[in-house]
Order: structure tokens, then C-alpha cells, then sequence
């Protein structure tokens, strides 16, 4: 099991919490990442259920507290969102213990805090929900079915919830005296909502169905209408999922084919329009197959359910996707089922399933341990990752660029990738793009320039998909200075450290840049005046040596009293100057001011002043004792 999904493709199994007995989830919805809901049953005891609602935050799922009616069996089988504080689920519980038909529709919300029970219309003492959408706060449809006892027969069942209070709808039956079912429903639009399910002719008083069709039904805001619905051509016929997929429009999943005690139930798939339908058979293998849910997110498409590799063998889970292209308005199913977790080796099956983003879906559903109870089963699908392609090295505070790239479960390019992006590294001080959308010439590629980092150390620059924190990237950069490292700039007192002697190597000495013997280039030193001057720097600009670098300088072995003859001729000029410039100017040469540039230049060049402003007055020192002596 993974808390945190792998981006490879497949879906992965998330720990989920169970109740007392058996536990099963029907069916979820997503809100965000970080907010999904699946609710379904919980056994307590071998004669009694209870309503299951959890939740995953994020981080884990939990069980939330849900209201049972009564005290036999209550159940949810669909949920339902419209915001994070504004969650439905729906069902039926019992309300006669002596008889089956006996129940009433159940509808509970979360209101953020807490589920509850709300008042729904019940036409006769035989009524079920079995799905739910919510469009809006004052827009929620549940479908299901009643007992007509008029006809003998149960017929569909539609309510919608205007913010207020519940209401039938009037709903379609391909024949009052045929059993009418509807076991799911999805909206484009408040004008463009589909219910599908099935329907049957009752054979006999016993309530033996015959041969089941599919059925499907579309409110175009003001009536529902059947859709005609292929079938194939022999067996039942079910649609036990839809999704809107654009006005007009939906796709559905259930199954066909099946004979009981003859031929296994084929997964089936349905293109559902108000002008025609068509279907197609998806079989993951010879035994049974079928699909109980099917979801949606721009062009990503996932239907869930159930095969069995043999008929010997046990229902593993299965989940197949396909690809909704808006332009062309079509539909393409993958040509094999995709990859998922089936964690029990004798019974799993995925009831439904709902998605985060095009590349990201959550399944719910049920497993039986070897203990031969059913437990809840939860599982997340992630078919697409970020990747960062940066500069294996760079300097701090030192630009450059780096390039993401959005990658399939197959590695290769996502070119329809539109997400949007966000930048985080590991150097608190790091400047990092801006929040960043992908346009349709990116092809899932874009570059950016400007990243800097500031500390040194491997430092981790992380991209992540804004809407689904999962699908994510990142990539290590080693930032190290060349040579050594500069301070930050306007930091007081730091300074560059020039290399010294290798301790116990006798001679050692760092050599100092200075004029070269025999050149003729001179370094003049310009008379200072006022408090506050400096001494001029080479090409211009105004640097001085600090007094901590005339320390250094004096312990890397400088003489001040170096000889004449080991210098080459100085001018008259030059001596000039020197004389006109008191001794306590270098001395007392001040400390480099705020935000100067610590460069290794800078300070090799006001060392190299340094010594020849000491060397000019030794050689003045010099003067002064010849003309003493010649006085004498």
C-alpha cells in the first residue's frame, strides 16, 4: 500500500479504514487533492447494516459518522459534491423488518462539520436511491427506484433538491409494467443531465425478470426522455455508469452479453447521444467482465469494475481507459485494460470512481481478505509526472536556467500538458519563476531563466502541478563557489581570505601581485585630502585595503622595510607625494564602506597599494637618516 502514489500509470492500493464486520465502499467523488469522499456499508453485526462515509485529507482516510434511520439496514451507494461544506450522499434504509420491499429513501449532507439526515419524498413504502448528483447548492438530483403497487412492478424514481426541499420529478419507464431502474446519473448542465440504469418485462407474479436492457434517459430541462441504447444480441443488458461528457452528450459503462448458468456477463461500453447511440464490447478475458462506474476530467477517461481470468477464478479488479477528443467529439477506448492492485486473491471489485485531474483518479470498491471478510478498497491512479532538467553545478547568487518538462507514465512528452505549475526549492533565499500555465505551444516543454540560488550545498529545485500536488518533479543542483567565496553583499566585516603558508612548511609565502621589475609601469598614489577620502584603485574605481587586511598582509611574511636596490627606480614625483602624505593616512586607511565588492581583485590591488605606500616609506625613512648623517 502507498500514501504517496508513484506516477507510473497504474493504480495503487491506499490503506482505508473498516468497520465492525464486513465493509464495502459504492461509490466517491472528488472535491480537490486533498478532499475526496467515498461512502458505501458496514455490517456491524450478521443482520444488520450501517452507513460508511470517509474521507481522504490529504495524508489518510477516515471514517466520518454518518446517520442510520434504522436500526436494521441502512446503506449509501452514491456521493455527491458541491464544495468542500456541501457534500450528498444517498441510499435507503429499512423501515419494516418483516419485509424486504419495505424501505425509504435515504439522503444525508455534510455541511463541513457533520452528515445528517434530510427529508426526501418517498411515493410509496418501496423506495431506493442508488445515485446522486449535486450541481449547484440549490441543484441536486437523486435517482433510484420505487414500488408501483398499482402496476405490481417497480419504476424509475427521480428527485431533485432545490436548496429547500426534495421533489419527485416525473421520470420515463420504457413500460409501466416492466421493472425500471436507474442506478446512476451525471450532469453537463442544469439543462442537460443523463440517468441510465436498465429495464425488464416481470415474467411472472414472483417477480422473475426476463431478458434486462439497457436504459437511459435525458432531462433537457424541462421532461425526461428514454435514449435508444444498443444492446448486444443475446442476454442482459446493463448501464450501471455515465458521465456528460459534452451538451448532448454522455458516455456510460456496464455490461452485456450475459446468460446466467450459460454465458459470463462482457464489459460494455455505450456513446450516448439524444440523436443515436452506439456501443462497443470490452472484454479483459473469456470469463466475466463488467464496469459499475466511469469518470472524466477533460480528456482523461476511466471506467471501473470487475473480470475474472476463468470461470474457476475470482473477480480481480479492472479499469479501462479511453481518450475524449472535444474537436472530434469521439470517443477511443484503449485497445487492452490498464494496470491496477487487486490485493486479495479471492475476491476484489472497484464500484466506482472519480477523478482529480486528467491524470489523476481515485477508485473505490471492496476486497475479501483470507479471512473471508469483505474490507474496504481504496486506490489512486497517477499517469503523469513533472521532470527539471538544471545545471548539474552552479555559483549562489550566480542565474541560470532550467527546463520542465511535463512526462507520461511511458516517459514520453505530455505536448497536451496545460497545467499550472509552482516553484519551490530547498534555499529559503532561492529566486524562482513565477507561477507558470502551459500554453498549447509549450507541447508540454518550457524553459525558464532567472533561477539563483543562494547557499551553498546540494540545493533541490521541486515543480509541482498547482492543482494536483502529486504530480510533481525535481532536480539537485551542487552550488559552490569558484575559488573562493564571495560575501554577501552590505554584510560588515566579511571580507575574501587571501591563501596563507601551509602550516610547518618553512618558507612558504603567498606571492602578492605588484609593478613587474623593469617595466616602467608605475602605480602613482594620488594625495588624499578630507577625512573621508580614499585611496584610488586601479581602472578607476574607488576600493581601499581594510585594516583586517593589512593584519593579513603583515602576517604572510611582508617586509615594510624591504631594501631600495631590491626595487626598481622610483620618481622624484612619486617621492613627492609620499612626503606630502602624512604616515597615518595608510595607517589609519578606513574600513570599505557598506555593499563594497569583496572581489579577490580588490583586495590584491589595495594589498599591492598597501606595499608600496610602506615600501615609499621606508625609502623616504632612508632619506631621512642620510640627510641627518650628512648633517652630522
Amino acid at each position: 500500500m502507498v500514501s504517496t502514489p508513484a506516477c507510473d500509470g497504474a493504480f495503487h492500493v491506499v490503506a482505508s479504514p473498516n468497520g465492525a464486520g464486513n465493509n464495502l465502499l459504492e461509490g466517491n467523488s472528488v472535491i480537490g487533492v486533498n478532499d475526496v469522499w467515498a461512502v458505501g456499508i458496514s455490517n456491524d453485526t450478521s443482520t444488520s447494516s450501517r452507513t460508511l462515509a470517509e474521507h481522504w485529507d490529504g495524508t489518510s482516510w477516515s471514517i466520518k459518522p454518518t446517520a442510520n434511520p434504522d436500526t436494521r439496514h441502512n446503506q449509501l451507494f452514491s456521493v455527491s459534491a458541491v464544495l468542500s461544506t456541501n457534500v450528498w450522499a444517498v441510499g435507503y434504509y429499512d423501515i419494516n423488518a418483516t419485509s424486504l420491499n419495505d424501505s425509504a429513501t435515504l439522503a444525508e449532507h455534510w455541511n463541513g462539520t457533520s452528515w445528517s439526515k434530510a427529508a426526501t419524498v418517498n411515493p410509496t413504502v418501496g423506495a431506493n436511491f442508488f445515485g446522486v448528483t449535486a450541481i449547484a447548492a440549490n441543484d441536486v438530483w437523486a435517482v433510484g427506484r420505487y414500488y408501483n403497487f398499482g402496476n405490481s412492478s417497480w419504476n424509475t424514481l427521480i428527485e431533485n433538491y432545490n436548496g429547500s426541499t426534495w421533489s419527485v420529478v416525473s421520470s420515463a419507464d420504457s413500460s409501466p409494467f416492466d421493472y425500471n431502474e436507474l442506478d446512476t446519473i451525471s450532469a453537463f448542465s442544469s439543462t442537460d443531465i443523463w440517468a441510465v440504469g436498465f429495464h425488464a418485462p416481470v415474467i411472472d407474479g414472483n417477480g422473475d425478470l426476463g431478458t434486462l436492457q439497457a436504459l437511459a434517459e435525458h432531462w433537457d430541462g424541462f421532461t425526461w426522455t428514454i435514449v435508444s441504447t444498443p444492446d448486444t444480441a443475446t442476454g442482459d443488458n446493463a448501464i450501471l455508469g455515465v458521465n456528460a461528457l459534452e451538451p448532448n452528450h454522455a458516455v456510460g459503462v456496464g455490461y452485456g452479453d450475459f446468460v446466467s448458468g450459460s454465458t459470463p456477463q462482457g464489459g460494455e461500453a455505450w456513446d450516448l447521444t439524444t440523436g443515436g447511440s452506439t456501443n462497443v464490447v470490452l472484454n479483459a478475458s473469456s470469463s466475466d467482465n463488467g464496469f459499475q462506474s466511469v469518470a472524466r476530467a477533460s480528456d482523461g477517461v476511466w471506467a471501473a469494475g470487475f473480470a475474472s481470468a476463468s470461470s474457476s477464478s475470482p473477480l480481480q479488479d479492472l479499469v479501462w481507459q479511453a481518450n475524449w477528443n472535444s474537436g472530434t467529439h469521439t470517443l477511443t477506448w484503449a485497445a487492452s485494460p490498464g494496470a491496477s492492485d487487486s490485493p486479495s486473491s479471492t475476491f476484489n471489485v472497484l464500484t466506482g470512481i472519480a477523478a482529480v485531474s486528467p491524470s489523476v483518479f481515485w477508485a473505490a470498491g471492496i476486497e475479501d481478505t483470507i479471512t473471508n471478510v469483505d474490507q474496504t478498497l481504496a486506490e489512486v491512479y497517477c499517469g503523469l509526472h513533472l521532470t527539471v532538467s538544471a545545471p548539474p553545478t552552479a555559483a549562489p547568487r550566480s542565474a541560470f536556467s532550467v527546463t520542465v518538462t511535463a512526462k507520461n507514465a511511458d516517459a514520453s512528452t505530455a505536448t497536451d500538458y496545460r497545467g499550472t505549475i509552482h516553484f519551490t526549492s530547498s534555499d529559503p533565499q532561492a529566486v524562482l519563476p513565477a507561477d507558470y500555465t502551459f500554453t498549447p505551444g509549450d507541447a508540454g516543454v518550457h524553459t525558464f531563466s532567472g533561477v539563483v540560488l543562494m547557499h551553498t550545498s546540494i540545493q533541490s529545485i521541486t515543480v509541482s502541478d498547482t492543482i494536483t500536488a502529486i504530480v510533481t518533479g525535481s532536480a539537485n543542483v551542487t552550488v559552490a563557489c569558484v575559488g573562493a567565496c564571495q560575501s554577501a553583499a552590505g554584510t560588515p566585516g566579511s571580507r575574501g581570505v587571501l591563501p596563507g603558508p601551509t602550516p610547518g612548511s618553512p618558507g612558504g609565502r603567498a606571492v602578492l601581485p605588484g609593478p613587474t621589475p623593469g617595466s616602467g609601469i608605475r602605480v602613482p598614489l594620488q594625495p588624499q585630502s578630507g577625512a573621508g577620502s580614499r585611496l584610488a584603485a586601479l581602472g578607476g574605481s574607488t576600493s581601499i585595503a581594510s585594516p583586517a587586511t593589512s593584519a593579513v598582509a603583515a602576517t604572510r611574511g611582508v617586509n615594510p622595510r624591504l631594501s631600495v636596490e631590491s626595487q626598481p627606480s622610483i620618481s622624484k614625483t612619486v617621492l613627492e607625494s609620499v612626503d606630502k602624505a602624512p604616515e597615518a593616512r595608510v595607517a589609519g586607511a578606513k574600513a570599505a564602506p557598506m555593499g563594497w565588492s569583496n572581489s579577490a581583485t580588490n583586495v590584491e590591488v589595495s594589498i599591492s597599494l598597501g606595499l608600496l605606500a610602506l615600501t615609499l616609506l621606508a625609502l623616504r625613512r632612508r632619506r631621512s637618516e642620510e640627510d641627518f648623517s650628512l648633517h652630522d
